[in-house]
């Protein structure tokens, strides 16, 4: 929980127990937003994350592509922390393939998080 009156920003970064979203929400850490850290599968690494960024921060678990998971990953982030002024979604898989052999299923999970999982995150936070 974040002291009484403190005005810095929060942030919430989704992917954040990636490369790219460990980077940015380090970044902005730096800068002195407070970090809402947002994993699916990494939790572990943004955990870790968490501990050594200098600024407050709260590690929530939710998959991208389930709406219901990312309101409640924002409610989450904005009970530990306050409203949310910066949302960044660096969330993200990758599975290359042609297209004659790919997986329709793999297809459908890249879409679901490249693509939906922006757009869960932006409708969840916007409101606020």
């Amino acid at each position: 929980m974040r002291p009484a009156g403190d005005l810095s920003p929060v942030a919430m970064v989704t992917g954040a127990g990636g490369t790219l979203g460990a980077a940015v929400a380090s970044a902005l850490a730096e800068r002195g937003c407070a970090v809402g850290l947002v994993s699916h599968r990494t939790a572990g690494s943004a955990h870790m994350l968490a501990s050594s960024l200098p600024t407050p921060s709260v590690v929530v678990s939710a998959d991208v592509s389930d709406l219901l998971g990312v309101e409640r990953a924002t409610q989450e982030v904005t009970d530990a922390l306050g409203p949310i002024g910066v949302l960044v979604t660096c969330a993200a898989v990758r599975q290359d393939g042609l297209l004659m052999a790919q997986d329709a299923g793999a297809w459908t999970r890249t879409i679901s998080v490249n693509l939906l999982g922006t757009y869960h995150a932006c409708r969840a936070v916007l409101p606020g």
